[in-house]
């Protein structure tokens, strides 16, 4: 959610579907699968469900839908984005011969 009178502010709530916050230099990024952020960013922090992820610029806060602050575990990406493009295969031959 983004308010006009607060642009600068996303606010970001995961139920069902998969949401990941991307950890960046001055930006931040939100998504719902890793794979969309690994040219971007190699830190990310995952949200379970009745998570919400206040997002600025400068930083993020997590909380339960009921306000309570939550501490997440940023984790580090190690995959490339080649690898994620081959989806896992040696080669993208593979990849379509097994599509």
């Amino acid at each position: 959610m983004i308010s006009p009178d607060e642009p600068d502010r996303i606010i970001a709530a995961r139920r069902g579907s998969p949401l990941v916050l991307g950890l960046g230099e001055g930006e931040n990024f939100l998504a719902s699968d890793a794979a969309a952020l690994v040219e971007h960013t190699r830190q990310v922090v995952y949200l379970n469900d009745d998570e919400v992820a206040v997002v600025t610029r400068e930083g993020y806060v997590t909380k339960t839908i009921h306000d309570q602050e939550v501490e997440k575990e940023v984790e580090e990406l190690t995959f490339s984005l080649e690898q994620i493009e081959k989806g896992g295969y040696r080669h993208f031959m593979l990849k379509e011969i097994h599509e």
